[in-house]
């Protein structure tokens, strides 16, 4: 049962009790009731003896709600008294069966079930009575009244009594009010609750602000189960001595919980197996010695063995666990795609820099990350603050070096914040004059060198930046959005910068086996690449033969470009660095253009045997060349260089490229000939690479398991005297486009290519991986990124959903219709070893950049009524609306009440983020709102009517598209009936 029944034949002595309390009761409920001149009740139900008018109080209150609410906790009609509350701590309660059947099923059943006993007193000792009156006003008038005081004992109630929509209120209540001093104990009550929403985000808190949560009043009141759950936990963002200390903490509050005295024998009684939980070992050897060691706690000989464990070098074993925690890792998110280095500075003279800045889901901002000075190492002072409309959130006064690069230096705050969605805060930087110089001499002046970052005018109130990025835990499902500044794209222009100030953000990066280089732009960039003294621009047909891919998957302004480390230009020096230098040019809305420089060095890589690599316009193999050639050494591999060299620079014969054609020809020209063909041969000290574009005479197009694969077999060979050496530099590339099914591409390739496996050599598959973007992602990434690999059949199956984190998409409104294509570009890997007859074996890593595209997929929205008449209000959710589209303008028959995102008065409009990226929007406008029309339908029926049109607008182009809808409520409306009878 859910409650404690009693017969009304209770004992003499407790019927005076229940009588005197009712009694009570009731007296106080008239003393509360409105009265009228002459005493009687006139705002709520009473006797209607003596009552002239013959209305009654009904009449006072037209509808079923607020007749219904008057009913609460009142003894008229009453049929059912509850004394609620633990003994010495009650109170009655009247109440109304009918109502508290229809709103429970516990009560339904209880008074109206099969077992149902006809009791008129029951006792409730296990709630609350603040708590109960909520209940019972939430089931009278669907009204809820939370408080932070009360909001667990009611979440207990509703949970008691099955009222899932007050569970619901109290758990998103909880969620709203919850913080790093009450984290632990809403994680110990949602596990009884059984939440587990509720659960993950107190996780959420405590992971990213353990030092608060667990040093905290609330900690040391949890359940024993919950200690060790949290104390066992991996990812907590702590120092483990003030785990600890906690640990200590909570031992303490359990000793006087249960009257015992507090000395370290009884500490480490209550704790039991959760001190061992704690990771002691993962202290420094001075934390150990200044707390646990001399805390009484452990015992002589576990001190010892924790102290050999430290210095010893056989090491004892320990009944504690001696691996640190994880924690977490700080994500970062730029301001800035790159700085332009010592190309564009200015003197910092300690303003401070601020930016205000909003997220899409609730994250912890862990620090800032600041510009230094150009002049060399040195260590300054600095604060940071982090401020919500005004009010300071968390402030930290600190030090940070600098080394003079172009990297950002990060400044943490003393605990991370919690950041919520939808809200705007401003993040600060305020930087002293430089401390002192970290190198003796290096002295800098008062003014400091900073490198701007290009745009920082729109960005900041200040008058220049030092402040670069935010670095922050995100502990949701779902990636975190943040916008800089008021407007919808933080790489927006300015129409007052300085041309050498053009925003051209650009970022580079070295990812494995290419330069990667993002560029924002108005227009498509223009590249150039820097051989020396010469420059070169990089159209499509010198891209596809010299190893540049020039990218324009991402929503406009954004543009990639890869370069290969063996690309025409780049600087080899003994396959150990590769240096890039590039001039970048870029437009701004007005049509003018900036150029910027890039020079990058990556480090060489460890290479298997092949590798041939699929890129988006054309193939690449590169092969060892000293394995290939028998492993000459000494002058023989001079004489390979020599050769080499030549072939590259002259007609010689010595050097040949030999394709193997279908029709038994062998055609045959020297490297310098290749290269008017569009081919490219590069040797390097111990690489040989060949590239060809795609659709070249001497390719050919097959089908292997039915898929078409393009092939090019061609041998490298030279003639020394009467020795002949052959270089398989074969390439092979699928060229079959990804299907789409209405919810996932789907792109099949062959497991085996057999233009890349040799006659007679036995194939050993060793790795599939799968990645976006030139990035490898492990096994359990791609999982989460809904990314799948099958082989099945000899061919290997890939699927990614539409939407796939990683991927991007394209919007477009055709007929105005807003439609859009997912696009990702996929990295697949596929590791395989050819093994001989004789045992050798080389291995084969085969590469592919795939853009896999859907195709276009209509957004149509959709609006649902969910208004009530009750509430006098039309509420409309307008849903399925992209991440990249929001609400323009709203026409409410005929009136404009929402322009340029800006509501008028009466209308009410709340945007809604789901897990996927889009967006819903909830609006509500009250039905005596001026641009609502109603007609009068008779009988007091009053229909209210609205013509919805939506204008949603696609960003940035702005292209917009519009929806339409019809709402009506039918009302009735007793004022305007009474009217109608007079």
């Amino acid at each position: 049962m859910a409650a404690e029944v009693f017969p009304t034949s209770i004992p003499h002595s407790q019927e005076a009790e229940v009588l005197e309390a009712k009694r009570s009761f009731i007296q106080q409920s008239e003393q509360e009731l409105p009265v009228d001149e002459e005493g009687k009740p006139g705002g709520g139900p009473a006797s209607n003896e003596g009552e002239e008018d013959g209305e009654g109080w009904q009449a006072a209150h037209p509808t079923l709600r607020e007749r219904n609410a008057l009913m609460f906790n009142n003894e008229h009609m009453a049929d059912v008294h509850f004394i609620v509350g633990p003994p010495g701590d009650t109170q009655m309660v009247p109440a109304h069966k009918y109502v508290l059947a229809v709103g429970s099923s516990v009560f339904g059943a209880m008074f109206y079930g099969d077992l149902a006993e006809g009791q008129s007193v029951i006792h409730i000792p296990d709630v609350e009575p603040a708590a109960f009156l909520i209940l019972l006003k939430y089931m009278y008038s669907d009204e809820i009244e939370l408080e932070a005081d009360t909001v667990l004992a009611t979440l207990y109630a509703a949970k008691k009594y099955i009222v899932p929509a007050l569970a619901k209120a109290c758990v998103s209540f909880l969620e709203t009010s919850l913080e790093a001093k009450n984290a632990c104990v809403l994680l110990s009550q949602s596990r009884l609750f059984e939440e587990p929403e509720l659960t993950q985000r107190c996780w959420e808190v405590i992971d990213a602000q353990a030092e608060l949560a667990l040093l905290s009043e609330g900690f040391c009141e949890i359940d024993k189960p919950t200690l060790e759950i949290i104390l066992q936990r991996e990812t907590l963002h702590i120092r483990e001595l003030v785990v600890f200390q906690a640990a200590l903490n909570w031992a303490t509050a359990e000793c006087w919980r249960q009257g015992m005295p507090v000395t370290p024998h009884n500490q480490r009684a209550v704790l039991g197996k959760a001190l061992y939980l704690v990771r002691i070992p993962s202290m420094s050897l001075q934390e150990f010695a200044d707390g646990p060691a001399q805390s009484d706690l452990l015992m002589l000989k576990e001190t010892h063995s924790i102290f050999l464990w430290y210095t010893a070098t056989n090491k004892p074993q320990l009944n504690f666990p001696v691996v640190k925690r994880a924690g977490l890792v700080p994500q970062k998110c730029h301001r800035f795609q790159s700085a332009a280095y010592r190309s564009n500075q200015w003197r910092y003279r300690g303003r401070c820099d601020s930016i205000q800045f909003a997220v899409d889901s609730r994250i912890f901002i862990a620090g800032l990350g600041l510009y230094g000075s150009s002049g060399g190492k040195a260590e300054y002072s600095v604060k940071i603050e982090l401020k919500r409309h005004g009010s300071v959130l968390a402030q930290n006064p600190t030090k940070f070096l600098s080394d003079g690069s172009s990297s950002t230096f990060p400044v943490w705050f003393e605990h991370p914040v919690q950041v919520e969605q939808d809200t705007f805060y401003t993040g600060s930087a305020f930087s002293c004059n430089q401390t002192k110089p970290v190198s003796p001499g290096t002295s800098l002046p008062d003014s400091q060198l900073i490198r701007s970052p290009g745009c920082s005018d729109w960005l900041s109130s200040a008058h220049r930046d030092i402040f670069q990025s935010l670095s922050f835990f995100n502990l949701s499902m779902k990636p975190a959005v943040i916008v800089f500044g008021l407007a919808w794209f933080c790489w927006r222009f300015n129409e007052g910068v300085a041309a050498d100030q053009l925003e051209g953000f650009i970022q580079w990066e070295c990812r494995d086996r290419h330069l990667w280089i993002q560029v924002v732009s108005a227009q498509p960039p223009r590249l150039e690449a820097v051989d020396g003294s010469e420059v070169h621009l990089i159209d499509k047909q010198l891209a596809s033969r010299c190893g540049y891919t020039i990218s324009s998957l991402k929503p406009e302004p954004f543009y990639s470009f890869r370069a290969s480390y063996y690309s025409c230009f780049t600087h080899n020096q003994n396959d150990e660095v590769f240096v890039f230098k590039f001039n970048v040019m870029v437009s701004d809305d007005s049509g003018r253009w900036s150029s910027r420089s890039v020079s990058a060095l990556c480090p060489g890589l460890v290479w298997t045997h092949r590798e041939v690599i699929c890129e988006e316009d054309y193939m690449e193999v590169n092969v060892n060349r000293q394995s290939s050639c028998g492993g000459q050494m000494g002058e023989g591999a001079q004489v390979w260089q020599e050769a080499l060299f030549q072939a590259q620079r002259t007609a010689s014969f010595a050097w040949q490229l030999m394709f193997l054609q279908e029709d038994g020809r062998f055609p045959s020209m020297s490297p310098l000939e290749a290269q008017r063909w569009g081919y490219s041969l590069t040797a390097s000290t111990h690489r040989l690479v060949l590239r060809a574009p795609y659709q070249r005479p001497h390719a050919v197009l097959t089908k292997v398991d039915g898929v078409p694969v393009e092939v090019l077999r061609v041998f490298l060979f030279f003639k020394q005297k009467l020795l002949v050496v052959m270089i398989d530099v074969s390439m092979a590339c699928p060229v079959n486009s990804a299907m789409f099914d209405g919810t996932q591409l789907q792109w099949d390739i062959p497991q085996i290519i057999p233009p890349l496996v040799g006659d007679g050599a036995k194939f050993e598959s060793q790795n599939f991986s799968l990645g976006v973007e030139g990035f490898l992602l492990d096994e359990s990434t791609a999982a989460s990124r809904g990314l799948s690999l099958l082989q099945q059949g000899g061919m290997v199956k890939i699927r990614v959903p539409f939407g796939a984190e990683g991927g991007y998409t394209k919007s477009l409104v055709l007929e105005n219709v807003y439609k859009e294509a997912f696009t990702m570009e996929l990295l697949y890997e596929h590791v395989f070893s050819l093994v001989s007859e004789d045992g050798s074996s080389f291995q084969t890593k085969h590469r592919m950049l795939k853009v896999l595209e859907s195709p276009l997929i209509c957004r149509v929205p959709f609006s649902l009524n969910k208004s009530i008449s009750e509430q006098q209000m039309f509420s409309i959710y307008l849903g399925n609306i992209p991440a990249d589209v929001f609400l323009e303008e709203v026409l409410i028959n005929g009136k404009q009440l929402l322009v340029s995102g800006e509501p008028k008065l009466g209308l009410s409009i709340r945007p809604v983020v789901h897990l996927n990226g889009s967006r819903g929007y909830e609006l509500q406008l009250p039905f005596d709102d001026p641009a609502v029309r109603w007609t009068n339908m008779g009988g007091g029926v009053v229909l209210y009517t609205i013509d919805a049109n939506f204008t949603l607008t696609v960003m940035p182009h702005r292209q917009s598209y519009y929806y339409n809808t019809v709402i009506t409520a039918q009302v009735l409306n007793a004022c305007k009936w009474l009217s109608e009878l007079s």
